[in-house]
């Protein structure tokens, strides 16, 4: 995708929203990539998201400008039962692991069985931190027989340096262009159709403490 591709998410028209939703255990990279994609920037130090975010922008794909609204979650078990509410209302789902962290992977099976138990829909299987090769414990191939199993297309991205990150998105997209999972929005400047659904905040006694992500 290019420069071309990305309109000035100011813009109050569009032809197609799609709701997204990032799944994968606590610190594999959901909310850095997020934050590159629709912001351009890396934060090293950034605190564990709580309950649910997210971020708007819009893309021209297909000759369409389309409003992604991309949902951030909190990876924590204790916020698994909540996020389900959400799953019923998105589009697609990134499902992401990192690839220097074998068990983030192992669960990527929860996290597609938490999906289907809600309905059928389309999602992309992620593995992040391609930047840390060197302390990769996931293999590309693994990667890619998970996919194929699923029966959804695989990448590896990096939120540090934004590789396969605008790429990742623009394909997944197109996927759901081509398939029954949107919701039409019809283009006009009717306030309704930029309002985002309201966000319930957790209420919590612990304060989250600064990790590293990338």
């Amino acid at each position: 995708m290019d420069e071309s591709d990305v309109i000035n998410s100011t813009l109050p028209k569009f032809d197609e929203k799609i709701k997204l939703m990032v799944l994968g255990d606590a610190f594999v990279g959901k909310t850095s990539i997020i934050q590159k994609y629709c912001k351009d920037i890396f934060l090293k130090d950034y605190k564990n998201t709580v309950g649910f975010d997210f971020q708007n922008k819009i893309i021209k794909v297909k000759k369409k400008k389309i409003n992604l609204q991309i949902w951030d979650t909190a990876g924590q078990e204790r916020y698994r039962a909540l996020g389900n509410s959400y799953i019923k209302l998105s589009q697609g789902f990134l499902v992401i692991y990192d690839i220097s962290n074998r068990e983030s992977f192992i669960n990527i099976n929860n996290w597609m069985e938490t999906i289907k138990q809600n309905r059928n829909v389309k999602f992309i299987l992620i593995g992040n931190k391609k930047d840390l090769s060197d302390k990769r414990e996931v293999s590309i191939k693994e990667g890619k027989d998970l996919s194929e199993k699923f029966g959804c297309s695989f990448f590896e991205t990096s939120a540090l340096d934004g590789e396969n990150i605008d790429k990742m998105f623009h394909k997944f997209t197109e996927e759901l262009l081509e398939g029954d999972y949107l919701i039409s929005i019809s283009n006009n400047n009717n306030d309704n159709n930029n309002k985002t659904p309201e966000i319930k905040q957790l209420s919590l006694k612990e304060q989250t403490t600064k990790k590293k992500c990338c």
